[in-house]
């Protein structure tokens, strides 16, 4: 029943919002629930979407990916808890596959992706252009990142191609941070605090919001983790690499090796 209550508001919510702005009962539902009456239609689609029907979906699949893993994955090995979960990021965020990036994304590690994709990765050029402050594609020159993008802007020439790849790349990194978080934890707590906790990470509205963008936040988390992983096991060389590899995809990352360093 809450997996076709889920995909009932999945489909149906934007033609329930239309049709209720179309009938002119919008406001006052809207002012019940404290928003601004009003506006026109692109704006309630996007505020109810916001208000309403995300914060649902989260909900109802939140509770059964938690009743899912309790049952069933609660002793299960780091690749089908990472393959569950990517398999719940996607499913649940189907509609974000062709979402384009946005805000800093577009100014920063793609604008320099973009630029070594159409200038056959010229690092030797990239050196001699203008930096971001002065609006150019010097960007990230010390971060793989840009060259990741660039890669696969090679590869995947069509775009709906290349944002769905990214997208399920994101997801599939997500997954991978949630199941190392699970597999550290487990070395500290019972095996249901430690799937819990590794829930409560993929349901946080930040990660939820980085595992739908295209950004560098979530390849950073993903070798911090590694990091970590590696120092709890006590393997500091692969460790230490990681924490290097962190600091690669996102300057941020020095976190992970000042940790170290203390540790």
């Amino acid at each position: 029943l809450l997996t076709a209550l889920f995909f009932i508001i999945k489909s149906q919510s934007i033609g329930w919002t239309a049709s209720l702005y179309g009938q002119g009962k919008l406001d006052a539902i809207t002012k019940f629930l404290g928003l601004h009456p009003g506006h026109n239609l692109d704006y309630y689609l996007g505020r109810y979407e916001d208000v309403v029907f995300g914060p649902a979906t989260q909900v109802i699949s939140g509770l059964l990916f938690t009743a899912l893993c309790l049952l069933y994955l609660k002793e299960s090995s780091f690749l089908v808890f990472m393959g569950a979960a990517f398999a719940y990021l996607t499913v649940t965020k189907l509609d974000v596959l062709f979402f384009p990036p946005y805000g800093d994304a577009i100014g920063g590690p793609f604008m320099e992706a973009i630029w070594l994709a159409h200038h056959k990765f010229n690092y030797a050029q990239l050196l001699r252009e203008p930096s971001y402050a002065e609006g150019g594609a010097r960007v990230y020159l010390f971060s793989f990142y840009p060259t990741y993008l660039a890669v696969l802007m090679t590869v995947f020439k069509n775009v709906k191609i290349f944002l769905a790849v990214n997208h399920l790349l994101v997801y599939l990194m997500t997954a991978v941070i949630a199941s190392t978080l699970r597999d550290i934890l487990r070395k500290l707590y019972p095996d249901t605090i430690a799937i819990l906790a590794a829930l409560l990470f993929l349901y946080l509205p930040v990660t939820q919001v980085q595992a739908e963008a295209i950004n560098m936040e979530i390849p950073c988390l993903l070798f911090v983790l590694w990091s970590a992983y590696y120092a709890v096991h006590k393997k500091f060389t692969a460790a230490t690499l990681l924490a290097m590899a962190a600091v690669l995809a996102k300057g941020t990352g020095v976190l992970a090796c000042a940790a170290g360093m203390g540790a």
